[in-house]
């Protein structure tokens, strides 16, 4: 399920060196449970150099997602108070090489709609209106087109891009591979 870590070939058959553990990853599903735990992550990727050029670590980013409140103390989910399409900055786009055709024309929400309950997956109900969080380095799963509706995506931008080992570089396979599969 997860190629963070505990690969023969760190950097090929996984991004990040080591084993493969709960004391050092978290949990499966969901990570660390608080952010004194990133401080014993892997900082770079076994193919670090795209990471320390962009002058990120994975301990740093862990952390910057509990100080932003992605991630709450003990392992729980925020909330998402509400919700609402927007256009998709340009940025994000290049980034993913993923776009809707039914895009909003404007970055403002012009029709919120507010949560209906709190988180309710720590106590063992639904994941509605919850920011969930898992990293398993493995490709989106944007990147499979049996999970896209192509007839709502703009051509040429109906798969997102997965990245190397290392996390940052990306594979371009808009459909360019046998049935789209890549």
């Amino acid at each position: 399920f997860n190629t963070c870590a505990g690969g023969k070939q760190p950097g090929v058959d996984t991004m990040y060196p080591g084993p493969y553990d709960a004391s050092t990853w978290g949990k499966q599903y969901g990570g660390v449970d608080d952010k004194a735990q990133c401080q014993g992550l892997p900082k770079y990727p076994a193919k670090d150099a795209a990471m320390r050029a962009a002058g990120d670590d994975l301990v740093t980013l862990c952390e910057y997602g509990f100080d932003h409140g992605a991630r709450q103390e003990g392992g729980g989910n925020p909330s998402i108070q509400s919700i609402a399409r927007v256009k998709c900055p340009a940025e994000l786009v290049e980034l993913t090489q993923m776009q809707r055709s039914d895009d909003p024309a404007e970055y403002t929400a012009a029709a919120p709609v507010a949560a209906a309950h709190e988180c309710e997956a720590g106590s063992g109900g639904s994941l509605a209106w919850c920011l969930t969080r898992m990293m398993d380095c493995r490709k989106p799963s944007g990147g499979f087109k049996d999970n896209v509706k192509a007839e709502i995506m703009v051509d040429g931008k109906r798969i997102i891009q997965p990245c190397l080992s290392d996390g940052y570089t990306r594979i371009d396979v808009q459909c360019g591979c046998s049935d789209c599969y890549c």
